[in-house]
């Protein structure tokens, strides 16, 4: 039992120090405008320098997006947090 315990204490200043590395910020692939929002479907459509893009989205993340707003997304096409 002893052991046990000692073990949990010496773990978690290991816990504490993955939870710091989820809060670097993410670089941007591309960077464009939204121009349409559908919040039946979940999705908003963005002009990125020319070429449009149909980016899915959480409906309730949809929310803080208004048409001519910039949207972030990284290289996998998923929208990054508002900065």
């Amino acid at each position: 039992m002893r052991r046990y315990i000692a073990a949990v204490v010496l773990a978690l200043p290991l816990l504490g120090g993955c939870a710091a590395t989820t809060t670097v910020p993410q670089p941007a692939a591309a960077v464009g405008k939204v121009i349409f929002l559908d919040f039946s479907e979940g999705f908003i459509v963005a002009d990125f320098d020319g070429r449009r893009m149909v980016v899915g989205m959480d409906k309730r993340e949809m929310g803080s997006y208004a048409a001519g707003d910039e949207i972030r997304i990284d290289s996998a096409g998923r929208p990054l947090p508002r900065s």
